[in-house]
């Protein structure tokens, strides 16, 4: 069997190592055993959105625009994380012009203090509503 270098055999097959004694890839290090990973992610219902010409010309390099950033960015742009570790997560939404809501996931149950929000409970939304 043709022996694979070492920096090759690491993506293509595992095999190298890391300090923790996990399998590794260059770009992610092994979690080790018993380490605990969390993952927040939001996903947001949308319409979908097309960026509109800007001109009538019919010029190859004429621009097109979106109707806001919101639309842009497929509404990434209006979250914001505000705390994200294993014991809990806080998140701000602006996905409407003038409204805030607030996410909060604490199965501990802790006592969180995070951008003027304070509170203990495992699940908490709050809604700033419109003006």
């Amino acid at each position: 069997m043709k022996s694979i270098r070492k920096e090759t055999q690491c993506v293509h097959s595992g095999g190298v190592c890391d300090a923790t004694g996990g399998i590794n890839t260059p770009i992610y290090a092994s979690p080790a055993a018993g380490q605990k990973l969390v993952f927040a992610q939001v996903y947001y219902p949308h319409p979908p959105y097309r960026a509109r010409a800007t001109s009538n010309s019919p010029n190859p390099g004429a621009k097109a625009a979106y109707a806001s950033e919101l639309q842009a960015t497929a509404h990434a742009s209006g979250i914001q994380v505000i705390r994200d570790d294993p014991e809990a997560s806080v998140l701000r939404l602006e996905l409407e012009s003038g409204r805030t809501e607030w996410v909060v996931f604490n199965p501990q149950t802790e006592p969180i203090k995070a951008a003027g929000l304070e509170t203990s409970a495992p699940l908490a939304y709050l809604d700033s509503g419109r003006p």
